[in-house]
């Protein structure tokens, strides 16, 4: 009986005890607390897979021209080339324009017009084994050839001659002169042609007439062309 009421009183303190705690208001938020200190770093993670290549980007602009590079050195010689094929040494023809202001006047007692056309296939073995042909190409008539000496009668009295005068290793004088000695040239410009025979062409072509402007010119296109007439060519 005893021990029970013990339990009894005690229950009794417990429920006044409680009854008399009552909860209070919130108190202030405190201070914060000081930064902690950091914590060591984490091992680095695995490299990622390689991603896709990207789309070509635009063509950027064009860049300054560089400067000038230095001169590289001389290129080696190049090889010899073939031998060209032989020219024409039989017959050979040059034409000249020869102007009123090409004559030269020489009075008496020769009363004569000189001028000089410089050329080199006049040679010495031409003018001592071969020979030179002159011809005056008419000056209303183009293309008509006349061969020299050539004598022309404008009047029914008076004469001139147009030849040649002489000549000699690199050139041929040709004359031109009146019969009455008169000092005229001819007005304007007048056309020559020299034709140079070797001493073999003359030989193979003895029916030749050297004289006439087509023989001879045909002559020397044998000889431009071999391969068109060898039959014609001495051996």
């Amino acid at each position: 009986m005893k021990k029970t009421t013990v339990r009894i009183a005690a229950f009794l303190m417990l429920v006044a005890t409680l009854g008399s705690c009552v909860k209070g208001d919130k108190g202030d938020t405190g201070a914060t607390g000081a930064a902690g200190i950091n914590g060591t770093n984490g091992t680095n993670g695995a490299t990622g897979a390689v991603g896709p290549m990207g789309p070509t980007g635009a063509q950027g602009a064009t860049g300054a021209t560089g400067a000038t590079g230095a001169t590289g050195s001389t290129g080696a010689t190049g090889a010899t080339g073939a031998t060209g094929a032989t020219g024409n040494a039989n017959v050979h023809s040059t034409t000249y324009t020869v102007t009123s202001s090409s004559w030269t006047w020489y009075g008496s007692p020769s009363f004569i017009n000189l001028a000089t056309l410089t050329c080199p296939d006049v040679t010495s073995a031409v003018i001592n084994y071969g020979m030179v042909a002159g011809f005056w190409e008419s000056s209303t008539t183009p293309g008509q050839w006349f061969a020299m000496p050539y004598i022309f009668s404008p009047t029914t009295t008076q004469t001139y001659t147009v030849s040649i005068f002489t000549m000699q290793a690199g050139s041929v004088i040709i004359s031109f002169y009146w019969n009455d000695g008169t000092n005229s040239v001819w007005t304007g410009s007048n056309t020559f042609k020299i034709v140079t025979i070797s001493g073999t062409a003359r030989q193979a072509h003895p029916n030749t007439d050297w004289n006439d402007y087509n023989e001879v010119m045909a002559v020397q296109k044998e000889y431009d062309n071999p391969q068109l007439s060898e039959t014609f060519l001495p051996e």
